[in-house]
């Protein structure tokens, strides 16, 4: 068993936890993932299939969050709101997204499918399906092989 599956495992417990009204419990789960391996993430974060984590070490996802199916995230990696006074909103991170270390993704942003991002990263806009971004440069990429 990956150490990503181990984490969503434990995830999945908190989260069910939560959404039952077992708030103590939701919050013990969460220090348990934070203590064993490194990252924090919410039990109200929405974690698709296929979800993986190049290295777990410093990685956060906060409440309001939704993070889409075969998504990698690598270490150092802050995705959550902008502020904990405005619950509003979240990130929502699309499908077969790959996001490289020391990024952060901060507030009501959308990150279209397939999308790269650089390591060393800082998102606070939306970003079309298929973008490249690299520290403040945006490009389209293009999934046509033919090309």
């Amino acid at each position: 068993m990956y150490q990503t599956d181990k984490i969503l495992f434990w995830h999945g417990l908190a989260r069910k936890a939560h959404l039952n009204g077992f708030l103590k419990v939701s919050v013990l789960l969460e220090g348990l993932i934070l203590r064993h391996y490194g990252c924090a993430i919410s039990p109200i974060a929405k974690i698709g299939k296929g979800f993986r984590m190049g290295h777990s070490i410093g990685i956060v996802i906060g409440a309001g969050v939704t993070i889409e199916d075969d998504v990698v995230i690598y270490q150092h990696t802050t995705i959550g709101r902008v502020s904990i006074d405005r619950p509003e909103g979240g990130a929502v991170i699309g499908r077969s997204t790959v996001i490289y270390a020391n990024s952060v993704i901060i507030g009501d942003v959308r990150i279209g499918e397939g999308c790269v991002i650089g390591a060393g990263s800082f998102i606070d806009h939306d970003l079309a399906a298929n973008s490249v971004f690299k520290r403040g440069e945006i490009k389209a990429i293009s999934r046509n092989y033919d090309e």
